[in-house]
């Protein structure tokens, strides 16, 4: 699953903002899901923006793994909740 969130949003031109949005926090859940934070941060701190504005189901995934990097209790999820704040949406 991962190879092919990662192969479909690299072949996304940069400006498909809200595709990229959703197939970055689909990327970036798949990276929670299996246990890679670091991952799961990286993939969503370039497109929080854009889905926090663009698109209302990929900035529900970002809250979503925000919300289980928590649970994991993972130190990467402080610098995704503030990305997710700064870009408008502040929900811990």
């Amino acid at each position: 699953m991962i190879d092919l969130l990662t192969d479909g949003l690299s072949g996304l031109p940069d400006s498909y903002k809200r595709d990229r949005a959703w197939y970055g926090s689909c990327l970036a859940k798949a990276h929670a899901e299996a246990g890679d934070a670091a991952a799961a941060v990286a993939v969503s701190l370039p497109i929080v923006t854009d889905a926090v504005t663009l698109n209302r189901h990929a900035r529900k995934e970002l809250v979503d793994v925000a919300a289980l990097l928590k649970r994991r209790k993972s130190s990467q999820v402080i610098v995704l909740y503030e990305s997710l704040a700064i870009a408008g949406h502040v929900d811990r």
